[in-house]
């Protein structure tokens, strides 16, 4: 009789903790697609607090229920919170860095990768301040003053913890992440994705160790930038790449979707490792700044406004 009960209590706890489980799933769910909806933060002194940019389309909780399988495009932003850590070298007299400068994640923006609505932002947050922000970093983020804070921003302000938890009912929900130097990324986020549901477009066109060495190549990680205009023929979007305000991490999280999907069919043609060791030889040779291609498809330098780069040409040939 005691085996008995016994046996009845586990059964009894195992069936609660199912039901549990599946009450902690559907929680989630109505708080990922609450969250996607809700309003950006906004201070007692905002001037227009019912007004700000969105420039996303959240996920459509009856039609667009995240699955396994399901891909996205990611790309993160971040600002400086301290001064780079300096002294001046009593040999040489020059500055040397002893450590950079202490980031915090100020924007993640997340584009859908599939279904009808591929290319369309669903998730577009700027992350509120929590202490003084040293340097927007502008050139790189695209962030200006006053989109982290609550009384100024016009931007979908929110909280880290509520990015933090749509990003992980994505991963959890068995979704794939897309994007460019994500590890970087994830670590900010403190964010951990199983490998499978990881494409890093800075990983799969780096040049393998083994080609390199052959070829006498470094293996350096290309920049989406670089990528985009060889693979994508974007090299004229970045003829102005100075410009501080160019710069938009939607964009980016699109762009790492289609090297991805170029990625895909190069791997299908048999032609990747080609394209990959290209890329590479080009860079040894002209840098690896963007590139335009010729109505031959052949790649060159991006001319700048003073007519320099050396691209107005033909194009050089690979050999």
């Amino acid at each position: 009789e005691a085996a008995a009960n016994e046996a009845a209590r586990t059964a009894h706890a195992t069936a609660m903790a199912a039901a549990n489980a599946i009450g902690d799933l559907r929680s989630s769910t109505e708080v990922f697609f609450r969250l996607c909806n809700e309003a950006p933060l906004r201070g007692n002194q905002h001037p227009y607090p019912a007004q700000y940019q969105r420039m996303f389309e959240p996920l459509d909780a009856s039609t667009e229920l995240p699955k396994p399988g399901d891909v996205f495009g990611i790309d993160a932003e971040f600002v400086a919170l301290s001064a780079p850590e300096e002294r001046v070298s009593k040999t040489t007299g020059r500055k040397e860095r002893l450590r950079p400068s202490r980031l915090g994640l100020a924007r993640v923006s997340v584009v859908r990768g599939s279904g009808a609505r591929a290319g369309v932002c669903c998730i577009d947050d700027y992350v509120s301040a929590v202490e003084p922000v040293y340097d927007y970093l502008t050139s790189f983020s695209g962030i200006l003053p006053g989109d982290l804070e609550s009384n100024r921003s016009t931007k979908h302000l929110t909280t880290l913890k509520r990015t933090y938890v749509k990003l992980r009912y994505l991963v959890d929900r068995g979704c794939t992440l897309v994007g460019h130097g994500l590890k970087k990324d994830f670590a900010m986020l403190n964010l951990v994705v199983p490998t499978a549901q990881v494409r890093d477009t800075a990983v799969l066109y780096r040049l393998s160790d083994e080609a390199a060495a052959k070829e006498g190549l470094r293996p350096r990680i290309l920049s989406l930038k670089f990528l985009a205009s060889w693979l994508l023929g974007t090299g004229s979007r970045f003829q102005n790449a100075n410009d501080p305000l160019g710069h938009d991490s939607i964009e980016d999280a699109r762009v790492a979707l289609s090297l991805y999907v170029v990625y895909r069919k190069l791997q299908e043609k048999g032609e990747l490792e080609k394209t990959i060791l290209d890329m590479y030889k080009w860079g040894k040779r002209f840098g690896f700044a963007p590139v335009e291609l010729g109505s031959d498809g052949q790649p060159r330098v991006v001319a700048t406004a003073g007519g320099g780069g050396g691209g107005g040409g033909g194009g050089v040939k690979l050999q």
